[in-house]
């Protein structure tokens, strides 16, 4: 049977973006991702659980800048499995592998498009390559 896993809603409690005057080096951007915490959220429209997720959502880069994210998203699931993450979060801190990657994939999402207006404002270099047009660099056809 397959569980029932649905994208109830994201937002940002927290946004902070520090830039360092005096960098020199090479420049390398890190990003690092963390469940820090989830818990039973009731709502008022349906008898389903619903579970929050808080998390954090940094870029680092290299004592050049940082760019710090925390938030939440909330899931709404089928009972078994929000025992089972409840059960999992609680004993070791861990969230099934299933609701784990759709979180992180949509964490990554909402923190790479809010990132990416952040870096151009501060004047930071991008952390994902955009594709690029190039010029035809094809040779003439000899005669």
């Amino acid at each position: 049977m397959e569980q029932e896993i649905k994208f109830l809603g994201f937002g940002y409690t927290s946004l902070n973006v520090k830039k360092f005057p005096d960098f020199k080096g090479k420049l390398e951007a890190k990003s690092d991702i963390n469940i820090t915490s989830v818990e039973k959220n009731k709502l008022d429209f349906t008898d389903k659980e619903a579970l929050k997720f808080d998390f954090k959502f940094t870029l680092d880069y290299t004592n050049f800048a940082n760019i710090y994210f925390e938030g939440f998203l909330i899931f709404l699931v089928d009972d078994q499995l929000s025992k089972e993450t409840l059960t999992q979060w609680k004993d070791l801190k861990q969230v099934p592998d299933k609701l784990r990657i759709i979180i992180l994939n949509t964490i990554l999402q909402k923190c790479s498009l809010k990132a990416l207006q952040l870096e151009d404002d501060f004047g930071l270099p991008y952390h994902i390559s955009f594709p690029r047009f190039q010029a035809n660099s094809e040779k003439p056809e000899s005669k």
